[in-house]
């Protein structure tokens, strides 16, 4: 449903709503280019003051990983190379964004993707993306899915999913 869609792609609406509801999300906060660009130094101290050494900044009306910004070491990144990205937000027309606090062995892991049908389970697409941080963004190192649908991951692990899945679907 569009009403539907307009939620889900402003991410810090639709991952506040599922840290209410007691389902595991990434530390984050929700940030804009105009508020960015207007207070570099009050952005940096927001990041310092939650402990993070590194953040991935996730703009509100992207996907597939478009416009993703990974800065491992925030404290090394130069004002002007934020206020650059900040500006390209705009340009794009991304009205807000989510800084998430960058999790170092997110690389190493399949981030596994499920796809629901009218409140069902349909199937599920694991990505693994080794690049993150590096230049050129989130580049897909390896795909996969579960034993049941074709692939080698574990059924145990989409059974786990499977049930989280429902408690996101209510928690959305």
């Amino acid at each position: 449903y569009p009403d539907y869609h307009k939620y889900i792609v402003d991410k810090p609406k639709y991952y506040t709503d599922l840290a209410r509801a007691n389902i595991p999300v990434v530390p984050f906060f929700r940030s804009t280019p105009d508020g960015v660009l207007a207070n570099v130094e009050g952005f940096r101290n927001t990041v310092e003051k939650k402990g993070w050494s590194g953040i991935i900044i996730k703009p509100s009306y992207a996907g597939y990983s478009s416009g993703i910004k990974v800065f491992k070491n925030f404290s090394r990144i130069k004002d002007s190379t934020v206020e650059k990205a900040m500006e390209k937000f705009k340009k794009l027309g991304f009205p807000a964004f989510t800084v998430a606090e960058f999790v170092p062995t997110f690389g190493q892991h399949f981030e596994i993707r499920t796809y629901w049908i009218n409140g069902k389970y349909a199937y599920a697409v694991a990505t693994l993306t080794e690049s993150v941080g590096k230049a050129g963004g989130l580049n897909v190192s390896d795909e996969d899915t579960f034993k049941s649908e074709g692939g080698k991951l574990p059924d145990e692990l989409k059974k786990k999913l499977k049930e989280e899945g429902k408690k996101v679907i209510k928690a959305i």
